[in-house]
């Protein structure tokens, strides 16, 4: 279903908006150039935003437990994933690249 603008009535397209150096993704008029987010695009701009400010690199040092080694997340993380010792994660090892890619189930 084509989103129409408010003003012009002109079926809206695909266009940009650029805020904080992200390129985001808006509908936009291409009469009167009106630009909209509806509420799938706020929701992906959101992360985008979030992404960025979690982009900084967080280096961890293992703690040992018992006779394994386990690790703590940053505050800025638990808060965003809402990290709770519920939490199930799941562990995918890479040994050629020689990384670990940890989801939550």
């Amino acid at each position: 279903m084509k989103k129409l603008c408010i003003d012009c009535s002109v079926p809206m397209k695909k266009g940009y908006s650029n805020y904080k150096c992200l390129k985001l993704e808006v509908l936009q008029c291409p009469k009167c150039k009106n630009k909209i987010f509806t509420e799938e695009l706020t929701k992906k701009a959101l992360a985008k935003l979030e992404e960025q400010r979690l982009k900084e690199k967080y280096e961890r040092n293992a703690i040992i437990i018992g006779h394994s080694l386990g690790m703590t997340y940053p505050k800025d993380i638990v808060k965003v994933f809402n990290l709770n010792k519920d939490t199930k994660f799941r562990i995918q090892p890479n040994i050629i690249k020689g990384t670990i890619e940890i989801s939550i189930k």
